[in-house]
């Protein structure tokens, strides 16, 4: 009875109270026997019925729990499925699609037949938002069965390269009221940006949320796709060609936009950023951005003394929440530049999230971006009294003591950190020790265990021209 193969052989024919006795005999028969004991979860009566507790400690070995909670809730509005079994879940699907009050369906299937797919779209019919990831390659035999999605207001197709985007498009093209769309294409094929130009303009004219994750789109690409919307709130593209076109076409929209997420978009200055700074008063998050400190300052050269000169323009979006922004050009300048720039950084009060780390080719030992002490201003900061966030990844600091317990008393809502905050390794261990007091979570990098006064940049910079070499 010791070998685990008679074990699980035996654990077939016991039922839940003789499982619940064999996982308590011994660590060994515990192991072999709660797999069994939480693998369907056929308790779910006011009698028996297990504790929220035991159920998430459990959640590996559970396989049925889904579906006898769907079956029992058949007035559920909100579903959130992920199923990693290689076998089609169409029975799950039946109960879903039964529901008839179901508003909301997030789902990520490993595999899935042609039942299945058809089970997602008659449940569809009846969605405010559905979210498919992670897909195969099957579709419907025709989308003729369906003529309308009346009520979908949000739809995500963040699936592979084997669903078609063509019949991803019929599915958009169906939704009329759509006002959030996220569409994620893979693979060598060209976009067909003409076609979903078409569905933009004609038949989904309510878009305003826009997330696109295809391999690669063309500056013209998206100044045609922006070109279609008749207004942008919410936008995030990825891995595409952000130029002049896309720009001028994205400036239709700087009145109503309240969020951007550009990372990484080749073809996107520093100029343009600033811009989007000054002219977008409703923009609540902004990431992906790298804004050199000339534009930022605005300095010019004096006409009179021919001397460099600050025109520093005020940003106009103070309500941003969430910023990911990198201030390059500042390796070798004086501090008052640091302290301008954290001037106009601190107008944003309500900010929530701050990410000053670079996107593309970060530099772990480079000595460019924003330096954090009270000696470049950092008291300029106090007003972000909302900050829960900050994000120093590649950033060469050199903090003190009192930098970091007044950024502890100035930001009460502190609780994460990212990135090192000095690179000899006895202060940073000090530091470490002072974030851990105050339950503030310095991600990243590990406080080292030993109190050497080694330059850990220099170190791991000696280490990798080794490596190289």
């Amino acid at each position: 009875m010791e070998l685990p193969e008679i074990k699980s052989i035996v654990s077939q024919f016991l039922s839940l109270s003789d499982l619940a006795t064999a996982a308590r005999v011994c660590r060994s028969w515990n192991t072999s026997f709660i797999p069994a004991l939480y693998s369907v979860l056929k308790w779910y009566s006011r009698i028996q019925q297990p504790a929220r507790k035991e159920v998430i400690s459990h959640a590996d070995h559970i396989r049925h729990l889904y579906l006898m909670m769907i079956r029992r809730n058949p007035g559920l509005r909100s579903i959130k499925i992920r199923v990693t079994s290689s076998k089609s879940p169409n029975i799950l699907l039946e109960a879903v699609s039964a529901c008839s009050r179901l508003r909301k369906l997030q789902i990520s299937l490993r595999a899935v037949d042609r039942t299945c797919m058809e089970l997602i779209l008659d449940a569809a019919v009846r969605l405010e938002h559905l979210m498919i990831s992670d897909f195969g390659n099957i579709q419907p035999r025709s989308l003729d069965k369906w003529s309308c999605f009346p009520i979908m207001k949000k739809l995500a197709l963040e699936v592979n390269s084997k669903f078609p985007i063509q019949l991803q498009l019929e599915i958009i093209r169906k939704c009329p009221e759509l006002r959030a769309l996220a569409l994620r294409a893979f693979g060598g094929k060209q976009f067909p940006v003409s076609d979903l130009c078409d569905i933009l303009q004609t038949h989904c004219p309510f878009i305003e949320d826009l997330k696109l994750h295809p391999s690669s789109l063309a500056d013209m690409d998206l100044s045609q796709i922006l070109e279609s919307c008749r207004k942008v709130i919410s936008l995030c593209i990825v891995g595409s060609t952000f130029g002049e076109q896309a720009f001028r076409s994205l400036s239709r929209h700087f009145t109503y936009i309240y969020e951007l997420d550009l990372r990484p978009s080749h073809g996107l200055t520093s100029a343009m950023a600033q811009q989007i700074m000054i002219s977008c008063p409703n923009l609540t998050i902004f990431r992906g951005v790298t804004l050199d400190a000339h534009d930022l300052l605005g300095i010019v050269k004096d006409e009179t003394t021919g001397e460099p000169k600050i025109m520093t323009q005020d940003w106009i979006c103070t309500r941003i929440q969430v910023l990911a922004i990198f201030i390059n050009g500042m390796e070798g300048k004086p501090q008052d530049w640091h302290r301008r720039i954290l001037e106009q950084i601190a107008k944003l009060k309500k900010l929530r999230s701050l990410n000053l780390a670079p996107y593309e080719n970060p530099l772990a030992h480079s000595r460019d971006g924003l330096n954090l002490s009270l000696n470049t201003g950092l008291d300029k900061l106090s007003s972000l009294k909302q900050l829960e966030e900050l994000n120093l990844f590649c950033l060469r600091q050199e903090m003190e003591e009192q930098d970091v317990r007044w950024m502890l008393e100035a930001w009460p809502n502190l609780v994460w950190m990212q990135g090192m905050l000095h690179p000899k390794k006895r202060q940073w261990r000090k530091l470490g020790q002072i974030l851990q007091e105050r339950n503030v979570q310095n991600h990243l990098y590990s406080v080292p265990d030993d109190d050497s006064e080694d330059d850990w940049y220099s170190t791991n910079a000696a280490q990798e021209e080794e490596v190289e070499n």
